[in-house]
């Protein structure tokens, strides 16, 4: 999902997503590429760039910009499956910034990227062989060799696709019956002659549904194919990392970000195991130096004002008050600005900390408490938006089932700050705007609650 610092309003309408570019999230990948975007910062390579490419494929749409920020803007309102990129792009959205920004990205994370450039350091190339069907293109370089590699990195990007989808129907077809899911995933990877990439792509995708034990299974695998693949070693620092295997955690991935130094995701991923073990400089350092690489990466934004909230706090708060687990710190964080009266802080704070909390009982009940938050503020779609949320992500939480059926009963809450410059009926129809009961807790009560809760 996206995430804010607090300094920002929070918007009028929060959708619950993860990564902070496109709203599309399936490809849809033809036999050639048919949408390119290429960024490009000298205008006259643009024709050079796209003669060859039209010639070799047939109904090919070319876009083109010239700034990395321009080429952002560009990917959130036009869905592309290709991407040509220069490295050195003139502008503070780097071809670096630009390529960490899209592999974080739901959607443009399964698009190839072809990189550009007269001159990559060994940092530079170790970061992008981290990254399939992500391929690199020295200038001075010849047209039919700048076709060949924009058909290799395409049919490897279907392949992956299309592998990623058979992984998702095993994985619903193993909610019904989870016998067949171990079986499955094996039978597709046995028959596989890629077996490297294959493995590696299941054990994401098992990570990112929570089977953490059959992820790991699978990363021991591709590591006895490649035991010195980095893209393995990465894979199992994020497993444990989720698993709250903090130690392993730190070293795995401390010793992928010493082999490969640019990959953003990873940098945050250590600046969040820090935050858990409350060790705030060394997050604040680690965000710092993703910050190096993409200043306004709202995942960066993100970790690092989190950092600052939780020094606030414990600059604040008494010893004894401190909650033990970082979950409960995180919420007890939102409860004290809540408290105070900045509900716009307050609910910034529970979307920074929905990202940085990999638990789904833990994300289930941020989801509720920025639910009640929007109450409070009296904005309705978003309290009903995020109490679903809650629900996907912990289907037993009856209290979010129970005020999910109170807002789409039409209930009206009142808000506990009407008269202080809050509309007590936003959103709502004028047929809707006369009756109010007190179905809302107090401050105290919400505190209680979420406590209760075990966050």
């Amino acid at each position: 999902m996206e995430t804010f610092n607090s300094g920002q309003a929070a918007p009028s309408v929060i959708v619950p997503q993860t990564g902070g570019g496109s709203q599309k999230t399936k490809p849809s990948f033809s036999e050639y590429p048919q949408r390119i975007l290429i960024v490009e910062d000298d205008y006259a390579q643009h024709n050079l760039l796209a003669e060859p490419l039209k010639e070799t494929f047939p109904y090919l749409n070319c876009k083109f910009v010239e700034s990395g920020s321009q080429a952002w803007d560009k990917l959130q309102k036009q869905a592309f499956d290709f991407i040509v990129l220069d490295w050195k792009l003139p502008d503070k959205l780097s071809g670096l910034a630009l390529v960490n920004r899209l592999r974080m990205d739901p959607y443009y994370r399964h698009i190839p990227i072809l990189v550009l450039s007269g001159y990559l350091t060994a940092e530079d190339c170790a970061l992008l062989e981290e990254f399939s069907f992500t391929g690199m293109l020295l200038k001075p370089y010849r047209s039919i060799l700048l076709v060949r590699k924009i058909k290799d990195l395409f049919d490897e990007a279907k392949w992956f696709y299309a592998q990623h989808e058979r992984l998702e129907s095993l994985l619903e077809q193993g909610l019904v019956k989870p016998n067949l899911l171990k079986e499955g995933i094996q039978n597709l990877v046995s028959d596989c002659p890629r077996q490297l990439p294959l493995l590696l792509l299941t054990a994401r995708v098992l990570r990112e549904n929570g089977l953490f034990d059959e992820a790991e299974n699978m990363v021991s695998q591709a590591r006895q194919v490649a035991p010195d693949s980095l893209m393995a070693e990465a894979e199992l620092g994020k497993i444990l990392l989720r698993q709250n295997r903090q130690k392993e955690a730190f070293q795995i991935l401390d010793k992928a970000r010493q082999r490969s130094p640019k990959n953003l995701e990873r940098l945050c991923d250590l600046g969040s195991l820090h935050l858990q073990r409350l060790e705030l400089e060394a997050a604040q350092s680690a965000f710092a130096q993703a910050g190096c690489i993409d200043v306004e990466n709202p995942t960066v934004l993100g970790g690092q004002q989190l950092t600052k909230n939780i020094g606030e706090y414990f600059r604040n708060a008494s010893p004894l008050s401190i909650p033990d687990s970082f979950a409960a710190l995180l919420n007890a964080i939102g409860i004290s600005y809540v408290r105070n009266g900045e509900i716009e802080k307050g609910l910034a704070h529970y979307l920074t900390a929905f990202d940085y909390l990999f638990d789904r009982t833990d994300k289930a009940k941020v989801a509720f408490n920025l639910a009640l938050g929007y109450l409070r503020g009296v904005k309705p779609q978003n309290a009903t938006v995020w109490l679903k949320q809650s629900i996907n992500l912990y289907p037993e939480f009856e209290k979010a089932k129970v005020y999910l059926r109170k807002l789409e009963s039409q209930v009206v809450f009142r808000s506990p700050f009407q008269g202080q410059g809050v509309s007590a009926d936003v959103g709502l129809p004028a047929s809707k705007q006369t009756a109010f009961i007190d179905a809302q807790p107090s401050l105290d009560d919400e505190a209680v609650l979420a406590m209760d809760e075990g966050i």
